[in-house]
C-alpha cells in the first residue's frame, strides 16, 4: 500500500479522536507539544475533504471557551468521538488538570456545539477509554479513571434518543494476549 498523496495544513496532534461525515473526516482536539494543555481553551476542529484533499481549522475553533463554558468542550485529549445521524458526540477526556465525564455534541449540518444533557449511570471521568455506536447506542469501555486514580474494565451504553446512560454488569473471564 503506497500514499497517493502528501497533505499540508493538517493538525499535528496525538490522541485525538476523528470520525468520517460523508465525504469530510473531522479531527477533534488532542495534544500536541508546545501548546498549553492546561488552558481551559475550546476544543480544536480540523476538517479534512476527501474529495479536495484540504485541510481547514474549522472557525468554531477559536470560540472563546470561558464565554462560552456550558455549551463548548474545552481542549483534550484521550477522548473519544462517534457519530450518530448528522451529529458528532464527543465523551471524556482531559487536559493537564482535569478529566471529564460530559458529552458535547457537535451538529455537522448547523456547526454548532451543544453540551448534552444526560441522565442514569453516568460513568465517572475518564481518558483512554474507547467508544462505538452500535443503533442508537454509544457505547464506551475501558479507560483511566481520575476518580479512582485506575483503570477500569467497566462497560456502559447512552441510548442517543433518550440520552440515559446505563451500566452494563460483564461477566466472564478476562483474557489477556501478548502479540509479538
Amino acid at each position: 500500500m503506497k500514499w497517493i498523496t502528501h497533505l499540508e495544513g493538517g493538525p499535528k496532534r496525538v490522541n485525538h479522536a476523528a470520525v468520517i461525515v460523508g465525504h469530510k473526516i473531522y479531527t477533534f482536539g488532542g495534544y500536541c507539544t508546545g501548546e498549553n494543555s492546561r488552558e481551559y481553551t475550546s476544543m480544536d476542529v480540523h476538517v479534512l475533504n476527501t474529495i479536495t484533499f484540504r485541510w481547514m481549522k474549522h472557525p468554531i475553533s477559536d470560540l472563546n471557551y470561558y464565554e462560552n463554558d456550558d455549551i463548548l468542550p474545552f481542549k483534550r485529549y484521550g477522548h473519544t468521538a462517534v457519530v450518530y445521524k448528522d451529529k458528532v458526540y464527543i465523551w471524556g477526556g482531559r487536559n493537564d488538570r482535569s478529566s471529564c465525564s460530559n458529552l458535547f455534541c457537535f451538529n455537522t449540518t448547523w456547526h454548532c456545539w451543544t453540551a448534552t444533557k444526560t441522565s442514569g449511570d453516568i460513568p465517572l471521568a475518564r481518558d483512554g477509554h474507547t467508544a462505538v455506536v452500535w443503533k442508537n447506542y454509544m457505547y464506551i469501555f475501558g479507560g483511566f479513571e481520575e476518580e479512582s486514580d485506575s483503570f477500569t474494565n467497566a462497560v456502559f451504553s447512552l441510548n442517543l434518543e433518550t440520552m440515559r446512560w446505563t451500566y452494563i454488569q460483564t461477566t466472564g473471564k478476562i483474557h489477556a494476549y501478548i502479540i509479538d
